[in-house]
């Protein structure tokens, strides 16, 4: 299984782990952890690394 780690702007620490799905409304990206957790960031996404399981947000 792949999870997913949730970078902002090019940071190095990952912001939210465990990431197993992404849901964006307009310039609002909702994502929810495998313990089901959900964030919500203000954003939008600038790339998603499927190789290394990361996703890229810009805040906005």
């Amino acid at each position: 299984m792949c999870l997913g780690k949730l970078y902002v702007d090019n940071d190095t620490a990952p912001l939210l782990e465990n990431v197993t799905g992404l849901v964006t409304d307009g310039n609002r990206v909702k994502c929810t952890t495998l313990f089901g957790e959900e964030e919500v960031y203000t954003g939008k996404i600038a790339k998603i690394d499927f190789n290394k399981s990361e996703i890229f947000i810009t805040k906005e």
